[in-house]
């Protein structure tokens, strides 16, 4: 597949590569951190805002190419699934900002 002229493989390669590994210091970094309830939430708030993402993902498929007139039910239906996913992982982030103060001085 090409964009631009351009290969789009190499473009995006890296990015998997470097997730990955990254997970793999955070589990080990994650052994020396006790657990705390600002903890639970951020780990909940991440799997939220991941899961939107990947709902949204499918809803983009779902349209198909090119996009039909009118928007498939299915495609629809995710897209509201992946808005109150998102809505439930702001709502986690903003816990964790303002009754756990992460990231406030």
């Amino acid at each position: 597949m090409r964009w631009l002229g351009h290969p789009v493989h190499p473009m995006l390669v890296h990015f998997p590569i470097v997730f990955w590994s990254c997970a793999l210091v955070a589990d080990v970094v994650s052994l020396t951190i006790h657990a705390s309830p600002a903890r639970d939430v951020s780990v909940s708030h991440l799997m939220a805002m991941c899961s939107a993402w990947l709902i949204y993902l499918v809803a983009l498929a779902l349209h198909g190419y090119p996009p039909k007139t009118p928007v498939p039910l299915a495609a629809l239906i995710a897209s509201a699934a992946g808005f109150l996913t998102m809505a439930y992982g702001a709502w986690l982030g903003g816990r964790l900002v303002y009754l756990y103060r992460v990231g406030m001085p």
